[in-house]
């Protein structure tokens, strides 16, 4: 009788497992069948474009399974289509941030596994530039329209509302150490051997458009292989040059998961009239198990510094590679500052550099309180040259006229202060040019013109929206 009970007991206990485990297989297939009923109202609702239930739909969906990316998706596309529909900017600029904020708070968040059915990783990375992309082309083409009707307080109340999305969602990110990349073991070997001097590259002379006065071309060999501590000793075997620091950290130029080295190396130039510091950057790819040298800029980021008179002045010309590939280099120019400008390009996935365009502003007293605008774009050897007024010589960013800094020393610095000027052209004061008398040789652009022709160039260099935004 004992035995026979305790097999009873063993029954009933398995029995209870039973049903414990069909229960919970019931919840599940209840959760699941809300979620998918949820799913379906919400693609329902933003067929009909009845965006406010789609929202409820998907945001209910969530609620059920927050790990299903298809939910978020869901409610950021939605989010996206009503700010499209919304006529007041703010209302609409505020809708597509949720429905940013809606796929970036999922792809950002590391402690939950989400899996979808229809959705993945890639396609909310995917709607997630292509919000971005509309939430700054909305911007900017709110910007052109309230310079037109010169409504300065609107524009600083745009600015000072939006204005820092802006830098959030184009790909600015700084170069990364080796500890903050996923990299095979073969090009990470390759590059820490190089940056210890026991590993070299490959150099070819002429290919680089070395313009400097300073060109490795006249003392390196062509189709010959150098460490990085030959080419610290190249730069301190020409005259009157000593190489300061040196780094490095790593790009992915066209962000296709293949990295680059990115050195960057301060050097002095010295006579009796001047010191002048430099920093030149070169792009080092791995090639099959082979280092090349794929881009080298060696004397655009200038910093310099006179003993002129009573007081010494410096001239910061920053320069920037970004992750991605963008360069970036920004310089001020006239007696008394009376202009600006910076030059804008990209090198690709396969090292190739691509000018974007150069961007110049002059202060002109002649003609009032105006500036003169060239935009140039180059092909090759040719090159062509687009106007435009703005009122005043502005800082775009910040608004302020920015003046030859005085100062007792120099510190070598790498950071390129007003890097992001290039990024918000289209923010400039726009002035309407046919009532002002101008210069016979100049023909003058409209603002849309010149906008469309910027974005119209950065497709044709390759810098898509996949790499130009984050």
């Amino acid at each position: 009788m004992i035995y026979g009970g305790r097999k009873l007991n063993r029954v009933k206990k398995r029995a209870h497992i039973v049903i414990a485990l069909c229960l919970v297989l019931v919840l599940c297939a209840c959760g699941a069948s809300k979620l998918e009923k949820q799913l379906d109202l919400g693609a329902k609702y933003l067929e009909e474009l009845d965006y406010d239930n789609a929202i409820a739909a998907y945001t209910a969906a969530i609620d059920v399974d927050p790990a299903n990316i298809d939910a978020y998706v869901g409610l950021a596309k939605a989010y996206e289509e009503k700010a499209l529909s919304l006529e007041n900017t703010n209302d609409s600029l505020d809708t597509l941030l949720l429905g940013y904020a809606t796929i970036n708070n999922m792809l950002t968040d590391s402690k939950t596994e989400y899996a979808g059915i229809d959705e993945s990783t890639d396609s909310a990375i995917e709607l997630r530039t292509e919000i971005e992309a509309s939430f700054v082309n909305q911007y900017f083409n709110t910007l052109k329209d309230l310079n037109t009707s010169d409504l300065q307080d609107e524009i600083s109340a745009l600015q000072e509302r939006y204005g820092e999305y802006i830098n959030e969602f184009l790909d600015v990110q700084e170069p990364k150490s080796i500890d903050e990349i996923s990299i095979d073991e073969e090009a990470k070997q390759n590059y820490e051997s190089f940056v210890k001097g026991e590993n070299s590259f490959v150099y070819e002379k002429g290919l680089y458009g070395n313009d400097s006065n300073y060109s490795l071309d006249e003392v390196l060999g062509d189709n010959s292989s150098y460490t990085l501590n030959d080419i610290i000793d190249a730069y301190n075997s020409m005259n009157s040059i000593t190489v300061g620091d040196v780094r490095n950290s790593y790009i992915d130029c066209g962000k296709d998961g293949i990295y680059e080295l990115l050195l960057e190396i301060d050097y002095t130039y010295e006579d009796e009239y001047a010191r002048t510091y430099y920093t030149a950057f070169m792009v080092i790819k791995n090639d099959g198990g082979a280092l090349k040298l794929s881009y080298i800029d060696q004397g655009s980021e200038l910093h310099f510094l006179s003993d002129y008179e009573e007081y010494e002045e410096v001239w910061h010309y920053p320069m920037k590679i970004y992750y991605n590939g963008l360069v970036y280099h920004f310089e001020e120019f006239g007696s008394d500052i009376t202009g600006y400008g910076y030059t804008v390009g990209y090198i690709d996935a396969k090292g190739k550099y691509n000018a974007w365009y150069d961007f110049r502003e002059q202060f002109n007293e002649e003609y009032g309180d105006f500036s003169e605008n060239n935009i140039t774009f180059h092909d090759g050897e040719d090159s062509e040259n687009y106007y435009y007024l703005t009122k005043g010589y502005t800082n775009i960013q910040s608004g302020e006229y920015k003046s030859i800094r005085q100062v007792d020393d120099v510190v070598i610095d790498s950071s390129a202060e007003n890097a992001e000027m290039f990024l918000t052209v289209s923010a400039m004061l726009e002035f309407d040019h046919n009532s002002v008398v101008t210069p016979a040789n100049f023909k003058f652009n409209t603002f849309e013109e010149i906008v469309e022709m910027i974005e119209a160039k950065r497709q044709e260099i390759g810098l898509t929206d996949s790499i130009y935004f984050k």
